[in-house]
């Protein structure tokens, strides 16, 4: 948790953040805001009917649709051969009654030569408007998107308008393709990681979570959920904020889960930090403010201890020893200053410090004054783990590239022992399930307001994981939005609390999925 005041220390981060949040709010309400004022005007005119565009249809690792086209038929109208307009108007009206009679009335009074009417009727209404005969009124071919998994992979196959054009996620990427499009997506995984999600929302009343499952070993996202979602079917009915991609549009401030990447700093600076003990006895005086643990024990502690318990105090010496420039080479080897290229357009900037300060130094050892996606702390922790460079996609890859050793051997053998001392007698003690060979760290941030304030006890809550954490294939992460106080967590918030069972729920749902046996 934060254990240091820094209204001083983070101005231009909180600045930048709020300008990114509204930044993100404003393209989210344009998207909406277009398929609003579409909804009722018959959409896009064009001086002849146009040919329906041939679109990619896209599918999981396994062939599963995820977004296919439908034919169908619109019906359009020349108003300057279009006699008996009251007429017609009174007969269409009768057969569709979700038009508009005013609206009808104005499109075949105008100059115009070609006017849409209604865009995809069904085959029955295609038969309907056949039999009244309307002269001035045609039938054209069109083509409407299908999302036949509806809310599932939302986030990640995105919209079109009416007209095929995609407005978000891979139809925007991929909407000048005609050839279709395998996802490195697994069905059976998003379907288990979406309700593993939504019932640890419900369970510890959190406004919102998110979840990704990566492959290590070539970079594809097999699993990647975020809550609230809508129905691309449906998008007029969606709002903003479900709109929002938390997992790579959402930029946060992780808290500990960063002492994955400082201890692992440390040691690829020297070797003899696994020597030098942190004195965490008492906070650590930085100008006017003070780092403190949460529930610390206090003494001289080793790297591995200093990780172990999740001291603030000796994380924070740990990245004083190593300096300024050390920690920005580590974070830039991570991919912290840049945006990851992924195969959607909303994929986030992080967001640093303008001026990296000894204050950015400290706190940054335990995940507060840079905030990043969650796809870049899975992608980092990969590479953490695996000691080799990974690039996430979410393209099904066929033949996996070689890759860049980023990590020492020694290094990723010392993380992943770690990892899996934190899961026996750590803080993520509540994601050991017997038999698996698991390796996480919580991470516990207070969440920032849209003016740039902290927002006093609400938290943002993470587990990150691996597995088998001998030789890992995946890395798991899931993230909660201000779980609440309960009885059964003793009235704490903390990750130790909440996101550490609920990862533990969603990883025993794709053990069967994965392959993944006990003792494996």
């Amino acid at each position: 948790m934060r254990s240091i005041s820094r209204s001083e220390l983070d101005c231009h981060s909180r600045t930048y953040g709020m300008l990114w949040v509204f930044s993100c709010l404003f393209v989210l309400a344009g998207v909406r805001l277009c398929l609003l004022t579409s909804k009722n005007t018959w959409f896009s005119d064009h001086s002849m009917p146009h040919t329906p565009p041939a679109l990619a249809s896209f599918f999981d690792r396994n062939g599963v649709l995820i977004a296919g086209s439908l034919q169908t038929y619109s019906i359009y109208a020349n108003p300057q051969k279009t006699p008996h307009k009251a007429e017609v108007v009174k007969k269409m009206t009768a057969c569709f009654p979700d038009l508009d009679g005013n609206q009808l009335t104005k499109r075949l009074i105008s100059n115009k030569g070609f006017v849409w009417i209604k865009r995809h009727i069904t085959p029955a209404q295609k038969a309907a408007f056949l039999k009244m005969g309307l002269p001035g009124l045609f039938l054209q071919k069109d083509v409407k998107r299908i999302y036949p998994q509806k809310n599932l992979f939302s986030h990640i196959v995105g919209i079109t308008d009416i007209d095929g054009r995609g407005l978000s996620g891979l139809e925007k990427t991929f909407s000048m393709h005609s050839q279709d499009v395998y996802t490195s997506l697994d069905s059976r995984v998003q379907y288990a990681m979406k309700a593993g999600l939504a019932q640890a929302i419900q369970h510890f009343q959190a406004e919102a979570g998110n979840a990704i499952l990566l492959d290590i070993k070539n970079g594809e996202i097999l699993g990647m959920v975020s809550l609230p979602d809508f129905d691309p079917n449906k998008p007029q009915q969606a709002t903003p904020q479900q709109f929002f991609n938390r997992n790579t549009m959402g930029v946060y401030e992780f808290g500990s889960v960063f002492k994955i990447h400082n201890v692992a700093m440390a040691l690829e600076h020297k070797s003899t930090y696994l020597h030098t003990l942190y004195d965490a006895s008492t906070p650590l005086r930085m100008g006017r403010f003070a780092i403190r643990d949460f529930r610390g024990k206090g003494g001289k502690l080793t790297l591995q201890e200093a990780f172990l318990r999740s001291s603030n105090i000796a994380n924070a010496k740990i990245a004083l020893h190593a300096g300024i420039q050390q920690q920005k080479r580590f974070f830039e080897k991570m991919s912290f200053f840049q945006r990851l290229p992924l195969e959607l357009p909303e994929v986030a900037h992080p967001m640093v410090p303008a001026v990296w300060r000894e204050s950015t130094l400290a706190t940054a050892s335990y995940g507060y004054g840079i905030s990043i996606t969650p796809l870049h702390l899975v992608k980092s922790v990969a590479s953490i783990v695996s000691g080799f460079h990974c690039v996430p996609t979410l393209r099904k890859v066929d033949t996996p590239l070689s890759r860049p050793r980023v990590i020492k051997p020694r290094t990723v053998q010392f993380m992943r022992t770690a990892l899996r001392e934190s899961v026996h007698q750590g803080h993520a003690k509540k994601t050991h399930v017997q038999g698996y060979a698991l390796g996480a760290k919580t991470g516990t941030a207070n969440l920032l307001s849209a003016t740039g304030q902290y927002r006093k006890g609400e938290n943002l809550v993470s587990c990150v994981g691996a597995f088998p954490i001998h030789n890992p294939r995946y890395v798991l992460l899931v993230t909660l939005e201000h779980p609440k106080p309960s009885a059964e967590t003793y009235g704490y918030t903390t990750a130790g609390w909440t996101a550490a069972p609920a990862f533990k729920n969603i990883f025993l749902s794709l053990t069967t999925i994965l392959g993944f046996s006990p003792h494996a």
